[in-house]
């Protein structure tokens, strides 16, 4: 079984953009990522980021509402073009 996964694979609707870690934080886990509002890397943070995001693909998963959440994510990004508040 495959052991890498990138959360944007996760959270991602066919035949659409793929979607930032930055926009999936602040959509799903509703948090800044400070790193990338200063637009440097930290990979630290990263990681610690996507396995949040991983956590809540479980959790949506387990309640059935990883599609719903997914179309609301392409929703929001189109009304923001995308874009995270500072």
């Amino acid at each position: 079984k495959e052991q890498v996964l990138d959360t944007v694979d996760l959270f991602y609707l066919p035949g659409s953009r793929r979607i930032s870690l930055r926009f999936l934080a602040y959509h799903l886990l509703h948090t800044h990522m400070s790193n990338r509002l200063q637009d440097t890397h930290d990979s630290i943070e990263d990681a610690r980021t996507a396995l949040a995001l991983y956590q809540k693909y479980e959790e949506l998963c387990a309640q059935d509402a990883l599609e719903t959440a997914i179309v609301q994510l392409y929703d929001i990004g189109r009304e923001t073009n995308w874009e995270v508040p500072d």
